[in-house]
Parts: structure tokens; sequence; C-alpha cells
């Protein structure tokens, strides 16, 4: 049989790098601190949308008002 494995063995050579461990290696990306702080600011006010839309005593201010609070 040699180098070849059928799909449900789990035996890995460790000597050779595999075709998963190389592919992960290549879809490594950064995230810088800004960016991060960017999407917690885009959850925040998409969170408040949502409660806007679903929650009865938003409601009753309107769309507008309920989404003009300030963001911590």
């Amino acid at each position: 049989m040699g180098n070849v494995f059928k799909a449900n063995q789990i035996l890995v050579d460790k000597t050779k790098p595999t075709k998963i461990s190389s592919f992960q290696s290549k879809v490594q990306f950064q995230i810088s601190p800004e960016e991060v702080e960017e999407g917690e600011k885009a959850k925040g006010q998409l969170l408040n949308k949502l409660k806007a839309m679903f929650s009865p005593e938003e409601n009753s201010l309107g769309a507008g008002e309920a989404s003009a609070e300030p963001l911590s």
C-alpha cells in the first residue's frame, strides 16, 4: 500500500507536512486591535438595532430615538 491512505485512517507521517497543515499555514491572517474595536462597535450598533426592533418598551419610543443611545 505504501503512502496511499484510506480516508478513514488516522495515520499521519510526522516527517512530512500534511496537506491540511500546509493549507492552514497559508490561511493565517492578522487582525489589528483597531479592526477588533471596529467590529465590537459594529456589533454593539447591531445589537442596539435588534433590541429596538424586538423589545416592546423600545418600540414605543420609535426606532430613531431607540438607536440614538451613546455606545460605550
